[in-house]
């Protein structure tokens, strides 16, 4: 079959691989989240205590999402078809999966040789324990990281669609996170333990890797980016703006930083209304990611429309800690709203789930829609015509190496310390800084 020049960069509307690429990275999103659920399971054995499982998953995670964006940014600039790269990253992802059960039951060998000979404490064991089961997740993670700035490389080529493209591209993604830690935690792991959960995930990533590897033969890239009509008039976005491309960078790392640490100040004060079971946070983690995917997507739109994208970003800074720090007399009813609902809700396990969503929602949705919204705004500002994938690549990880800062100082430090209002408090002065 003779192959078809894709529309990806044509016109006004979202041609049939677009919507088609749209889906897969929803199925992305699924799979990823469905990992870590299971991974974090899996090191829950190894370590003995889920603390430091949720620790070295979340670490690496984050890891490899900055390093992956990165380096695989850099990379799509150069060379490769963004559909081809994208489908061997989904099935490196694959792989891993079916050898990490494999990998984790050879380190618990390690860890009891170790034990056995040297005879560490428990903490010198648990840090040998967090290295190398880090060092082994960030291997899949770093894929995970890299399809982001890969397919933005290929749906981000109109500038005057950019903020909407970016706010889909990331918003699909997020909504399949959504679906991926609910199916995760609430029904795979459930009905089909770790090793079905893996193998369920695993056939979704070939599944996109074929999809994604077949188009990529059908459709080739036009070796110019865009029609003349769709350049910008100058050479970048920002500085159309008149903003620092490292403010910006900068900016988007604060956001990071100050998002996960609402995050973790949340979950700890949750924890202790809705219950510390997997179904609680599992419901926590489901309201935090639905928030930051319906904001993405309607911020998609806004952020081309909007004449200023640099002062609406500084708006939605100035609001995310306005609303979270108008969550405080709030939470201080959960409780109460908890004890009088859980008797209607006791015989339904649907229903006392969907109640301890809708409590967790009452703190944290509305402040994650502007989270989620940050994305397509940044985008519109810093990224330009040429270099795609590099800008993405270093967005994504300046915000996810603030991410990791505020989530390892809030939980460690700041809230040991100070409490945890007070930590919300300390994060709603990154995001006012950041404005």
């Amino acid at each position: 079959m003779k192959p078809q020049t894709s529309s990806v960069s044509q016109g006004k509307t979202f041609s049939r691989i677009d919507g088609i690429v749209l889906g897969l990275f929803f199925l992305s999103g699924a799979s990823a989240l469905v990992y870590e659920v299971v991974w974090t399971r899996d090191l829950t054995n190894v370590f003995g205590g889920s603390a430091f499982a949720v620790a070295t998953v979340l670490a690496a995670f984050m890891a490899g999402l900055a390093l992956g964006s990165a380096v695989l940014g850099r990379y799509i600039d150069k060379k490769g078809h963004p559909l081809f790269v994208y489908g061997l990253l989904e099935a490196g992802i694959a792989v891993s999966a079916v050898i990490l059960p494999l990998v984790f039951s050879l380190l618990d060998r390690i860890y009891a040789g170790l034990y056995q000979t040297l005879n560490p404490g428990f903490h010198t064991l648990s840090l040998v324990r967090f290295v190398l089961s880090f060092c082994v997740l960030l291997i899949p993670t770093t894929m995970m990281g890299g399809t982001l700035p890969v397919l933005g490389k290929l749906l981000l080529r109109d500038w005057n669609q950019l903020g909407q493209r970016a706010g889909l591209l990331y918003g699909a993604n997020t909504l399949g996170a959504v679906v991926g830690v609910a199916a995760g935690g609430f029904v795979l792991l459930p009905a089909l333990g770790l090793r079905g959960a893996t193998l369920f995930a695993v056939a979704i990533n070939l599944g996109i890797a074929s999809v994604a590897v077949i188009l990529s033969r059908r459709y080739f890239l036009r070796p110019s980016a865009a029609a003349p009509e769709t350049r910008p008039p100058e050479p970048s976005p920002h500085r159309r703006s008149g903003v620092s491309p490292r403010i910006i960078l900068a900016v988007y790392a604060a956001s990071g930083f100050a998002a996960l640490a609402y995050e973790v100040a949340w979950t700890k004060t949750l924890a202790m209304i809705l219950g510390n079971t997997t179904y609680a946070f599992t419901a926590m983690l489901t309201t935090f990611l639905l928030g930051l995917s319906l904001g993405s997507l309607l911020f998609a739109r806004l952020a081309d429309r909007y004449g200023r994208p640099d002062a609406l970003l500084a708006l939605v800074q100035i609001a995310i800690p306005l609303l979270a720090l108008g969550t405080l007399p709030a939470m201080s009813a959960l409780p109460q709203l908890f004890v009088d609902g859980f008797p209607r809700f006791q015989e339904s396990w649907l229903g006392l789930e969907l109640y301890r969503i809708f409590l967790a929602g009452i703190t944290m949705f509305l402040p994650t829609v502007l989270m989620g919204g940050t994305f397509p705004l940044v985008t519109r500002i810093y990224v330009g015509q040429a270099n795609t994938g590099s800008q993405l690549g270093k967005l994504y990880a300046s915000n996810t190496i603030g991410a990791i800062f505020g989530s390892f100082l809030t939980g460690f430090v700041l809230i040991p310390w100070i409490g945890r209002q007070e930590s919300i408090f300390a994060a709603s002065l990154v995001n006012i800084a950041a404005a």
